[in-house]
């Protein structure tokens, strides 16, 4: 590239727009990344239960799901992505988990 490459700031912000986009088409209502886990606030219209449920039984120790559609994943400490990159896998991983349903 000629102006080489792009400030993490610029990476961040497309990171955060990407992040919406896929809050969107799942529907997400409030998005909330905390140091030890990612919690996402479904509507009523959101996926179908059946989907989030699956994961949640393939991953008991991983995924929550409260009363109020709260969706939670717990943050792994073991991994090399960073917030963002993590919030970004959970809401591929329930699109891709919905739409094989």
């Amino acid at each position: 590239d000629r102006f080489g490459a792009l400030p993490r700031s610029v990476d961040n912000l497309v990171d955060v727009v990407r992040v919406k986009q896929l809050a969107r088409e799942l529907r997400v209502r409030v998005v909330d990344l905390g140091s030890d886990s990612v919690r996402l606030t479904l509507s009523e219209a959101s996926l179908e239960r059946a989907p989030i449920l699956d994961l949640m039984n393939a991953h008991p120790r991983l995924y929550r799901l409260t009363p109020e559609m709260v969706f939670e994943v717990k943050r792994s400490r073991n991994t090399a992505l960073d917030g963002l990159g993590e919030l970004k896998k959970t809401l591929r991983d329930l699109i891709q988990h919905a739409n094989k349903q």
